[in-house]
């Protein structure tokens, strides 16, 4: 159920990102071929990512002579347990798990690129005749607020701050 809800919630239309995007498009873009391909991929690509991890995670209950059930549960683990036991076994493993990491990195930073983005486009769309012109301004004074109302989640200082409601 969770595989199936991350799927939707990165291809779903609702979400602005893939509608934003497709606004740059040339006008004559063949969208439809992008809405057919784009889902194709990323269901594929997550297909392949469950197929390594569950295999992984059952050579991980062979080798340890337990149930898979009792290996890993589901969560941050697979991506932060799983992974690793099996880079660490690879040549030249520090190279693929600096690899691997990075690429968590940028998977994080590519899906903020894509929300952020939603943001600036329907604020300037709201307001072109004020914010168009100045598209570059904006979206550096949005990333500065953005990144100061960030700090108190990412550091002990939320603790000397006024409770918030919904933490």
């Amino acid at each position: 159920l969770d595989a199936a809800s991350q799927i939707f919630y990165s291809v779903g239309a609702a979400w602005g990102a893939i509608i934003t995007m497709a606004s740059y498009n040339r006008f004559r873009h063949d969208c439809y071929r992008d809405a057919i391909i784009i889902p194709l991929i990323n269901c594929g690509t997550s297909v392949f990512a469950g197929i390594v991890v569950f295999s992984i995670i059952g050579f991980m209950a062979h080798e340890s002579g337990a149930e898979v059930k009792d290996v890993i549960t589901s969560g941050p683990g697979l991506a932060f347990i799983v992974y690793p036991e099996a880079l660490s076994r690879l040549p030249l493993s520090p190279l693929w798990a600096c690899l691997f990491f990075v690429m968590l990195i940028t998977i994080g930073v590519d899906t903020q690129f894509g929300m952020f983005e939603t943001l600036i486009s329907a604020l300037v769309d709201t307001w072109p005749g004020v914010l168009r012109k100045r598209k570059v301004p904006f979206t550096a004074a949005i990333c500065a607020i953005m990144f100061l109302l960030g700090i108190p989640f990412v550091t002990n200082v939320r603790h000397y701050s006024p409770p918030l409601p919904f933490s």
